[in-house]
Parts: structure tokens; sequence; C-alpha cells
């Protein structure tokens, strides 16, 4: 079973769900290529930054977040 059909099944809860796709500039990827660490940290800015706005939306609401970091592609940094 594909990973992701999985998360689907055992893990979504059965409401509306939204992806969001975050991308670094070309200007500023060599940067966190060097800087590894720092990828966790945007991971964290966004996540807190998302919260933060369903919140506000609704504040009775409870958002859940699977967030992952993809290094590799057309454009990879080298």
């Amino acid at each position: 079973m594909p990973l992701g059909e999985w998360v689907e099944e055992n893990v979504l809860a059965p409401v509306t769900h939204r992806q969001y796709v975050f991308t670094l500039s070309p200007l500023v990827r060599h940067i966190f290529a060097r800087r590894r660490r720092w990828l966790g940290e945007l991971c964290r800015i966004a996540e807190r930054l998302l919260s933060q706005a369903y919140a506000a939306a609704l504040p009775a609401g409870r958002p859940a977040l699977i967030v992952f970091v993809q290094t590799f592609g057309a454009s990879r940094v080298s």
C-alpha cells in the first residue's frame, strides 16, 4: 500500500484536508543546502504560522500537520 494511502486510511480524520507546498526561491536554496539544520527550523516556522492562521479563523478548531522536507529533484543545488 502506498504511504499516502496508508496515512489517509490510518492517520487522517474524516474531515476536510488541505495541502500546502512551500518552496524556496532559487536565490536562497544554496544557503539551506549548506545549513541543513535550518530546514527543520523553517518547517517549525511554517507550522507555527499555519496554526496561528487557523486559530484566528476558527478558534475552536485544532489543526494537525504532517510536515516533511524534500531536498531532491531537478532543481537541486549542487
